[in-house]
């Protein structure tokens, strides 16, 4: 209940709000439907994506039995589709800071659109340090650890981290490494290995 919530959650859940307005109507975003900002009974309403997230669905063993060249098509598809939306959320002037297969849903038709606007901010708005924390870390560029501003730039880290996830059919980035690590272990200059149904063009 919005009622019993911080003063930070309160404004988190307004900025979503503002954020989803500002973004309006694209093909592959999740659509704002309307909104209550009641104290007590505050509620977003969303548009409905019958499939789930992205995630889910290549995680999915059934996937692996298909021909490979339609697994491909479809796989290169989801990633054309979340690079359209995130052209346009950047064209906006915002920055979604959490994009992730988790993050971008699927409708009964198979169109991805991408989801969860609530650590979403407008580029080169300062944040406190622990809106900071709030990163998802497997996720983030390493050139925004510890900024105070950030610009769409980060979300073209986490595109690729996305893509991977989908062409390793729902893998976890980094999955031996420690979270506790992997700040120092992208600094180092590792990145994360080519999925075998990727190639080399994508």
């Amino acid at each position: 209940m919005l009622g019993h919530a911080s003063e930070t959650d309160r404004m988190n859940f307004h900025r979503e709000i503002q954020i989803m307005k500002t973004l309006e109507y694209q093909a592959h975003i999740v659509s704002m439907y309307g909104y209550i900002v009641s104290k007590f009974t505050p509620q977003i309403v969303m548009e409905y994506c019958e499939m789930g997230d992205i995630l889910k669905y290549v995680s999915n063993k059934e996937l692996i039995d298909e021909n490979r060249d339609t697994i491909v098509k479809e796989l290169t598809s989801f990633a054309w589709q979340i690079s359209d939306g995130m052209c346009y959320i950047s064209s906006k002037g915002i920055v979604h800071r959490d994009l992730a297969a988790r993050n971008v849903l699927l409708t009964k038709n198979k169109v991805a659109k991408i989801c969860d606007f609530g650590l979403a901010i407008f580029e080169n708005e300062k944040m406190n340090e622990f809106q900071r924390t709030l990163l998802p870390v497997r996720w983030t560029a390493p050139e925004t650890y510890g900024a105070k501003t950030f610009t769409t730039k980060g979300d073209v880290w986490s595109f690729g981290v996305a893509l991977w996830e989908i062409y390793s059919l729902g893998e976890i980035p980094y999955k031996e490494i420690a979270p506790a690590e992997l700040q120092r272990h992208i600094l180092e200059g590792n990145r994360l290995q080519m999925p075998e149904l990727c190639d080399k063009e994508m």
